[in-house]
């Protein structure tokens, strides 16, 4: 079932697809990820700030990757917003596609090079993203990490 669900999204958001996670001198490695599409956040929606990209992963069940990419300067506002908003159309993306698995787990990632401030990086540190009910963490990370050692770390 979670096969056909990611050829679903595959096929319906293909002018979205994207081969690999990188903006602004950052990306986010693919290496050895399992069975997975991943989606361009401003193809999809244009009308409000999206992520850089969405991840759809999984053989038995479905696992979200939201991830917002910084070269620098990445502002924690600006950042939880386009996480959220992510969060919630690639939960919408899942149910179009006749996802009906268990609650997919959910990851919200940032990226960076660089924080613009101590500050900003201590803010980033404390929000909690609200999304259908479930609080999330941000989970920040300086640039190239692997997807699979970020969701290993906290899965």
């Amino acid at each position: 079932m979670t096969r056909r669900v990611l050829e679903r999204i595959r096929v319906t958001f293909s002018r979205a697809l994207r081969e690999r996670c990188e903006e602004a001198g950052c990306q986010c490695r693919r290496d050895h990820l399992p069975a997975h599409v991943i989606l361009n956040g401003d193809e999809l929606r244009r009308d409000r700030q999206m992520p850089d990209c969405i991840f759809f992963l999984g053989t038995d069940a479905i696992t979200i990757a939201v991830v917002e990419l910084k070269g620098r300067n990445a502002d924690a506002g600006e950042v939880a917003n386009k996480l959220t908003n992510g969060a919630i159309l690639a939960l919408e993306i899942l149910r179009d596609a006749g996802y009906a698995g268990g609650p997919p787990l959910c990851f919200h990632i940032l990226l960076t090079q660089a924080w613009r401030s101590a500050s900003e990086f201590a803010i980033l540190r404390r929000t909690k993203l609200r999304i259908d009910g479930t609080r999330y963490d941000i989970i920040a990370k300086k640039c190239g990490y692997s997807l699979l050692e970020i969701v290993g770390a906290f899965n």
